[in-house]
């Protein structure tokens, strides 16, 4: 079995394979396409574009650019794609590992991106296996790609991952290390119900706990694509739940997947900005 090796794209064969896997991932037309000579152009300017490799076809990539937020800078990563026949071998991890030391040996000490809240598989990488956190909600972020919903007619909402690469969290996973949180006191911002065959959120209005806060998402998204009244219906309550977290000081720190996810949100106070 081939370990897919991670290397730097350089040549305009290989941006066309990236361009490609755009297509075949996110259905983009032609115009959406990132195109060889932006990548060119991106990478003479600060940018990082990996690949994983099997032989010399080319079945993951994550691509990233220098941006600047209040207070600092980052490598902002803007797309990270697996082929599909490639899913589930730790390709994905491997790529963000590799844009870590890249970015580290650059000189960044973060590197952001978002990410569907919807998504369970996405959030236990970006939390539980990578150690990022969130503390900011972005509504219909992509308004402008809507083959970017997840169905048609639906917001493009995103949360805001930020990875802070030199973090004991951080450097903690990287040694294959990954602690369960478990606070003394947790609430129930968000939780899944079952009513009849659909799973319906329920919204729980946070408390005055100095604990840990708890959003519960499906763990599966397809057991309610099938209905964008319900996916519509999920979108508003974490939105919803997920702004009152963050108002009142709490980040997202880690992610549990059991039959449903659950994002776990505490205080951030302390954490470096």
């Amino acid at each position: 079995m081939t370990d897919f090796p991670i290397r730097k794209l350089r040549t305009h064969e290989e941006f066309e394979q990236v361009r490609r896997i755009q297509k075949i991932i996110w259905q983009h037309s032609e115009i959406e396409l990132t195109s060889t000579h932006q990548y060119l152009l991106f990478l003479r300017t600060g940018a990082i574009l990996l690949g994983a490799f099997d032989g010399e076809r080319i079945v993951g990539f994550v691509f990233s650019f220098p941006a600047v937020f209040p207070g600092r800078s980052a490598q902002h990563s803007r797309q990270l794609a697996v082929l599909p026949e490639y899913r589930s071998r730790g390709i994905g991890k491997k790529l963000k590992w590799a844009q870590r030391r890249e970015a580290g040996r650059m000189g960044f000490e973060w590197v952001t991106w978002t990410a569907d809240p919807l998504l369970a598989r996405n959030a236990d990488l970006n939390f539980h296996t990578l150690g990022a956190w969130a503390r900011t909600y972005l509504t219909d972020y992509y308004a402008a790609l809507p083959n970017l919903a997840l169905a048609p007619g639906l917001a493009t909402d995103r949360l805001l991952i930020e990875w802070p690469l030199h973090s004991p969290e951080v450097a903690c996973r990287k040694r294959g290390r990954f602690p369960l949180r478990c606070p003394d006191r947790m609430e129930k911002a968000v939780e899944v119900r079952r009513v009849a065959d659909r799973l319906v959120p329920r919204y729980r209005s946070p408390g005055g706990t100095d604990g840990a806060l708890l959003i519960e998402v499906p763990g599966q998204l397809t057991e309610i694509t099938k209905d964008p009244d319900l996916v519509s219906q999920w979108q508003i309550v974490i939105r919803r739940a997920f702004r009152a977290c963050f108002k009142r000081g709490f980040a997202v720190t880690d992610f549990v997947s059991a039959g449903t996810g659950c994002y776990i949100l505490e205080k951030i106070t302390g954490k470096s900005e």
